[in-house]
């Protein structure tokens, strides 16, 4: 056999067509699978097994998918988002055919700037080279219910601020290294998703002595000193807020 056409809908027209290489094995097929006479699949075969998929998932007559096939199961997609011609995402698969990891482009420059890594088929952890200079600039960390649970921003690949959330993905408490020495100088700490407080340590000594509260309206109220460094502090500045009438 040479090829062969089928009607797999039996709406009289064939909608499947496959080629068949020098010893009659399964080269190549092309199908209509959503509307009729319309090829929106393509299937590559060697040594009658199956090695590469395209697919146009849109319709639009563009097959912007490309996935390669080993031992029957998908290992890697290769998709086309802005049909320029060039793969702007990459999607590998676990033995189970479960996303393990995927790289994207997303502003189409040439470059990939964000990686999504998952386990168990649930997102765990997102990276992103924000400015494109090579380096990771953004990491967030998701729990096992694939929720937001922390942030790490980074400068020249140290973390500078970690950011924490709570079950809601509401920010609890922001942890700022501004030399990025591995010391914590800063802490910002909130309640319901709202800044009230910043503590910072103004000496190193890895203890806050600086304090600082803040309202609802993000004003400061309150700012206490520790002027000899022992954990007390010495002074403390109180803002009024003001009232204003009509």
């Amino acid at each position: 056999m040479v090829s062969q056409e089928k009607d797999t809908n039996f709406d009289g027209a064939p909608d499947y067509f496959a080629i068949f290489d020098g010893n009659g094995q399964l080269a190549k097929t092309r199908e209509a699978t959503k509307e009729k006479q319309k090829i929106d699949r393509i299937r590559f075969y060697k040594a009658g097994n199956l090695y590469r998929v395209e697919s146009d998932n849109d319709g639009n007559g563009f097959f912007e998918t490309v996935s390669t096939i080993k031992n029957d199961k998908i290992i890697k997609n290769f998709i086309d988002k802005n049909q320029d011609g060039k793969a702007d995402m990459e999607v590998t698969f676990d033995e189970r055919e479960e996303k393990k990891q995927l790289v994207s482009d997303s502003d189409f420059d040439g470059k990939k700037d964000v990686w999504q890594f998952y386990q168990d088929n649930k997102l765990s952890r997102v990276e992103k080279d924000e400015n494109k200079d090579g380096l990771v600039d953004c990491v967030e960390h998701y729990n096992q219910a694939g929720m937001l649970e922390k942030i790490e921003e980074k400068s020249q690949g140290k973390i500078l601020l970690t950011w924490f959330y709570d079950s809601r993905e509401i920010p609890i408490r922001g942890e700022e290294d501004k030399t990025c020495d591995g010391k914590i100088e800063t802490w910002y700490l909130y309640e319901n998703g709202v800044l009230k407080q910043v503590r910072e340590d103004t000496n190193g000594d890895g203890k806050p002595d600086l304090w600082e509260e803040y309202d609802d309206t993000q004003a400061i109220v309150k700012r206490e000193k520790d002027l000899d460094f022992d954990g007390v502090p010495d002074f403390t500045d109180m803002n009024e807020p003001t009232e204003t009438g009509s």
